[in-house]
């Protein structure tokens, strides 16, 4: 097995509680060849110290204190301070498989590739999720990424369904590709800074290694679960950036459509006043809302004053989490406190037996849900 020095970068805020279990599945690591930049972003826990405790006890871990920034400037940080041929990323509440770079390593062989794309196993709840890229495994030079990989690589099919993962932290990228790519993203950027990040470096590649593998671990906490807000002018901050990337590197006809979809699926999840069939059908209407995950999430966020019942098939969950949410059948019982049921539920296959379900429970109401 040859020996490739590899950068991991550990973004670290108040990461007190889960920082443990992450640096130690880096440190202890079955392939030693690493660096590990730990950067505290400002953490008023007990973070900071840790990140230090850790650079005593093992010298490939090198800390950098800043103030809080935001996750964008913190990893551009590390990566500015990476030695590695290669860098690669872990979220500080999350971890990966002890042998997780010796098998990277081990599968790239002798190929100098670009990147690498692999999965990961998301954990929530008690539930796991395997989640991995929608390709062969194999390593794809130029022209068979611009003639496989991009023609699907934002939306693969069925909305909302990526076919190479958004998410920075599945990646293992040449630090050169990072230093000419001339990655911009914009700081204020919250929601989909991951894709924003991953898909320029992808479209300045000239080889990536698809691998179905999945040694990531990403720790779904509660509170990362309700909806969030986000700054304003986010969601048009992102689509430029991408817009940029793909004219500069000549792909923007094959990837145009896709990231119109893309940033649908963001504003439905963040803004979704911003979809005009949206807002035309639930304003000024009292709502029954089905569905309290992520566009669930939205649109109570986004009209919750107008609504008025709220179920999920799993609202025992989303009562541990904290939200109003009852079951499903509050919508037979309460039908006069509405004017319509919305099914926030991004899957229309899925959406049309729920309808089918509530209509043969006894729903009279209309019942909508948004399609394409």
């Amino acid at each position: 097995m040859r020996e490739v020095y590899i950068s991991v970068i550990v973004p670290v805020y108040n990461a007190e509680q889960y920082l443990e279990k992450c640096v130690r599945s880096i440190i202890e690591q079955t392939y030693s060849n690493l660096e590990i930049i730990l950067v505290d972003d400002g953490s008023t826990d007990g973070s900071g110290t840790l990140c230090d405790e850790f650079a005593v006890e093992d010298a490939r871990v090198h800390v950098i204190h800043q103030k809080n920034c935001g996750q964008v400037v913190a990893r551009r940080i590390g990566v500015r301070n990476a030695l590695g041929k290669y860098i690669t990323f872990v979220d500080a509440d999350d971890y990966i498989d002890l042998d997780a770079y010796e098998v990277l390593v081990q599968y790239m062989g002798e190929k100098d590739t670009d990147a690498v794309a692999f999965g990961m196993v998301e954990e929530y709840l008690g539930n796991t999720v395997y989640k991995k890229n929608h390709y062969p495994n194999q390593m794809y030079n130029r022209v068979e990424m611009e003639q496989v990989l991009f023609p699907s690589m934002l939306s693969c099919g069925s909305f909302f369904d990526f076919g190479i993962l958004p998410n920075l932290v599945c990646k293992l990228v040449k630090r050169n590709l990072w230093e000419n790519s001339c990655i911009e993203v914009d700081d204020s950027i919250t929601m989909g800074e991951d894709a924003d990040v991953t898909f320029q470096l992808l479209v300045n590649a000239q080889s990536v290694q698809i691998m179905d593998y999945a040694p990531y671990h990403y720790v779904r906490r509660n509170d990362s679960m309700m909806w969030k807000e986000i700054k304003e002018g986010s969601i048009e901050k992102l689509e430029n950036d991408l817009l940029r990337a793909f004219q500069r590197t000549g792909v923007k006809d094959i990837l145009k459509g896709q990231l119109d979809d893309f940033i649908t699926f963001v504003s439905l999840l963040k803004k979704p006043k911003r979809i005009a069939d949206v807002e035309n059908t639930l304003a000024g209407k009292k709502i029954a809302l089905y569905g309290a995950g992520g566009f669930g999430q939205a649109i109570y966020a986004a009209y919750g004053k107008q609504v008025t019942v709220w179920v999920d098939g799993n609202y025992q969950k989303y009562s541990q989490m904290g939200g109003c949410v009852c079951p499903v059948e509050y919508l037979l019982e309460q039908q006069e406190a509405y004017d319509m049921v919305c099914v926030a539920i991004l899957n229309v296959e899925v959406c049309q037996n729920i309808k089918e379900s509530l209509i043969l429970k006894g729903i009279e109401k209309p019942i909508w849900y948004y399609t394409r």
